[in-house]
């Protein structure tokens, strides 16, 4: 049977049928194993959750959420993933952190050498951590990369898309400002 990378794999080189093939393609527990009850969707709650680095260092939600927190998860070898990078960055430079925060999480196989890759890659400067376990992917119903959740100070989710985006987009801005209440 597949993984789930290879689920995100196969789902990102098919394009449109994306969801669909990955769906398909999920691993499904056997019956006597309760499904997964906390995963998110567009306002729900985030429940307390740490991010683990690739130093092996854990960071809880908290210290690094602002009102405003864009958590993307993406793999080096994601076209989709690489063409959004950009954006991200001048997103993340467009707002102080006191406003709106972009989170990195990594879905990549050896994120010990694809995160520093990446962050030379594009001079990101905001926070990048990994997700070798699948605990957060599962969490925020990643199916297919990139996936974007943007959530508000009350760790409510506003917004989940997945898919490649420009995040610099004037409507993105507008929706942003209306959020952050300005």
């Amino acid at each position: 049977m597949p993984s789930f990378k290879t689920s995100i794999v196969l789902a990102t080189l098919c394009g449109g049928s994306a969801l669909l093939l990955s769906e398909l393609m999920t691993v499904r527990p056997p019956e006597n194993i309760a499904p997964l009850q906390s995963e998110l969707h567009e306002g729900s709650v985030l429940p307390e959750i740490s991010f683990d680095a690739i130093d092996k260092s854990v960071t809880p939600f908290a210290k690094i959420a602002a009102p405003i927190t864009v958590i993307t998860f993406w793999a080096s070898w994601c076209d989709a993933c690489m063409e959004e990078m950009p954006s991200l960055v001048q997103l993340a430079k467009s707002y102080p952190s006191t406003e709106l925060q972009v989170i990195g999480v990594s879905v990549d196989d050896s994120p010990e050498s694809a995160i520093p890759r990446t962050k030379a890659r594009f001079s990101i400067d905001f926070p990048l951590f990994t997700d070798t376990s699948g605990r957060l992917s599962d969490l925020f119903a990643v199916r297919a990369i990139p996936r974007t959740v943007v959530l508000n100070k009350n760790r409510k989710v506003l917004m989940m898309q997945h898919g490649g985006e420009d995040w610099n987009a004037p409507a993105f801005h507008n929706q942003i400002k209306q959020w952050l209440g300005k």
